[in-house]
Parts: structure tokens; sequence; C-alpha cells
């Protein structure tokens, strides 16, 4: 079984708030799959919004009890994204 990944951006708004986004999903093994990225986040999709810039470990359990996992990071720079905001999408 294998734990691919698609990781949205985070993205800087109002100010104040990061938006990550991870959408992972697993394939072989036997359904159905459940995820994980940490304590009590276990579901049964990959999909996790609303996520700071950071390293997740996404973990998917398949019907048998078998695990694949990957490592999947949520990177931002508050500066580039509020260049962004600002109408001026360039490095600094």
């Amino acid at each position: 079984m294998t734990a691919t990944n698609v990781s949205g951006p985070v993205r800087y708004t109002s100010g104040i708030t990061y938006d990550g986004r991870i959408a992972a999903t697993a394939t072989g093994g036997t359904a159905p799959y459940t995820y994980s990225i940490g304590p009590n986040s276990t579901q049964n999709n990959g999909y996790y919004p609303e996520l700071t810039a950071g390293t997740y470990t996404v973990t998917a359990t398949d019907a048998n009890g078998q695990q694949a996992s990957t490592t999947i990071t949520v990177s931002s720079s508050k500066a580039a994204a509020e260049r962004l905001i600002a109408g001026h999408p360039r490095p600094a």
C-alpha cells in the first residue's frame, strides 16, 4: 500500500490566517482506508484543511491494519504572501 499526497500552499489572508491543505490518497491494500496526521485526527478521508505551516506525517491504514505513511511539508513565507496580497507577486 502506498500513500500519495497533494499539499496546498499556506495562504496568508486578512493579516492573521494561514490556510494550508493536505489531500492524501491511499492505493493498494484493502479498502476502506482511514487517515491520520497525528493524535485524535483519524478520519475516513485524507483531506485536512486549515493547517498552519509545518511538517505533517500522513498515515493511511487499510481494512487489514496495514499502514503506509508519507511526510508532507506545508510551507509559507508571510512576507511573500503579503506581497501577493498587495499585488506584487515577485520575490524580495
